[in-house]
């Protein structure tokens, strides 16, 4: 299957485009895995509807009427339900897709032995699957290597409050993604827990008791990106955005898109219940974006940044090649097709060149399984005219309802795989 799009000779909206976000997967997750430790049904939470979540909420659901767990390719879930698993009693083998199960999971399951986990590499050392005995885990200090992923982390804060005493966590590196943590933190300080954190440890102590979760999510900050993204490459002076259920006090680190966006020329304007964006002024001089604890957004931004003939540095990239592919040397492919220079330096440092890029029609963009690469090339459309993408299905894992909102700026077309050759 293939979607092609086509860029019509002028926007059929009124400003504002009203555009509906998915609601935020990573709180949703968070919520699911609290209540779940809780011992709280998961039934009446209402959560994403993008299919990470669904899988999460499917699989708290029927753990204890099952031994096998397939997380599929969803890293979250993979992380979320290692810890959740090992503190629960009974056995269980945790699976998912051939991908996740090149995912790295050490850190994790060294900080659960370190608690008292019995964990066992079924596979490869360091990679799923595991088998999983369950059973009652004491806290004391721990040491994690904080710089795969921030996810392992907010694994173990999950964990702690329902400990018999209190977890103490030392990182051994920087952490990267370090918003995604403090998201987990303020979670669990609506809840009554008592934290204390750096960016170099975090102490939690178990409380006495545990308030109610709170159910409200946000809609979903990095789903913006790509919107952001038409907005900056659009031709149109006077388009608008508008966007329901976000804040600037957000639990979410990717609320950074508003600041990324606006050298790259789009304005971001906060009122009391909603957010627009409309085009801003271009800074024209090289840009530098340092991404370590938003790396979600890097697609959408290299992407935008190439197609309007800029140039920037990013760093803080490490964890790219770990996510659903490796999405640097993805972004390297891709670009090629369009005469854009990206070159990979060390410890996730990366050079866009967009000086020569070239708007060529009729390009087929190949995804890799990853949902964030079909939505970060959509908005090429409209420097294109017309594109091509491979396996749109995979927007499913974080925004069900991609395509459908990108039909209010370009013509949508789905192809079967028998007909996707005719015209070309």
């Amino acid at each position: 299957m293939q979607v092609f799009l086509q860029n019509p000779v002028r926007f059929r909206l009124k400003n504002p485009v009203e555009i509906v976000l998915p609601v935020s997967k990573s709180i949703s997750n968070r919520l699911l895995i609290l209540q779940a430790m809780s011992g709280k049904s998961v039934d009446m939470l209402p959560i994403s509807t993008a299919h990470d979540s669904i899988l999460m909420k499917r699989l708290l659901q029927n753990y204890t009427q099952t031994t096998v767990l397939d997380v599929e390719d969803a890293g979250t879930v993979a992380r979320f339900l290692t810890a959740f698993l090992a503190s629960r009693r009974g056995k269980w083998t945790l699976t998912g897709s051939k991908r996740m199960h090149r995912r790295p999971v050490a850190p994790l399951v060294s900080a659960l032995r370190q608690m008292g986990a019995h964990i066992q590499y079924i596979e490869q050392e360091g990679f799923l699957p595991l088998a999983i005995e369950g059973r009652e885990l004491k806290g004391g200090d721990i040491k994690i290597d904080a710089s795969v992923s921030s996810q392992f982390i907010s694994a173990l804060l999950m964990i702690a409050p329902f400990l018999k005493q209190r977890l103490h966590l030392h990182f051994t590196s920087d952490p990267v993604s370090f918003p995604y943590v403090e998201m987990t933190i303020r979670l669990l300080r609506s809840m009554g827990v008592e934290v204390q954190y750096s960016t170099k440890e975090i102490l939690i102590h178990p409380p006495s008791r545990l308030n109610d979760i709170k159910h409200s999510i946000e809609s979903d900050w990095s789903a913006t990106a790509f919107w952001y993204a038409f907005i900056a490459i659009a031709e149109e002076k006077d388009i608008s955005i508008r966007f329901r259920k976000l804040h600037d006090n957000s639990l979410q680190g990717d609320r950074m898109v508003a600041d990324y966006f606006a050298p790259l020329g789009v304005k971001t304007v906060f009122f009391d219940d909603y957010v627009e964006i409309s085009k801003g002024k271009i800074r024209k001089e090289e840009l530098a974006f340092d991404l370590l604890h938003t790396p979600d957004l890097a697609q959408a931004m290299i992407v935008t940044i190439a197609s309007l003939g800029m140039k920037a540095k990013l760093t803080g990239l490490q964890s790219l090649r770990l996510k659903e592919t490796d999405r640097i040397k993805a972004l390297e492919q891709e670009l090629q097709k369009f005469n854009v220079s990206v070159s990979a330096g060390q410890q996730g440092e990366l050079q866009v060149d967009g000086t020569d890029f070239q708007a060529v029609a009729e390009k087929i963009i190949e995804v890799y399984d990853d949902h964030r690469m079909a939505m970060a090339f959509t908005p090429l459309t409209l420097k294109t005219g017309n594109l091509r993408i491979d396996n749109p299905g995979v927007v499913r894992k974080s925004y069900p309802g991609f395509w459908e909102e990108t039909a209010k700026f370009l013509e949508v077309q789905f192809i079967p795989p028998a007909q996707k050759d005719a015209g070309e």
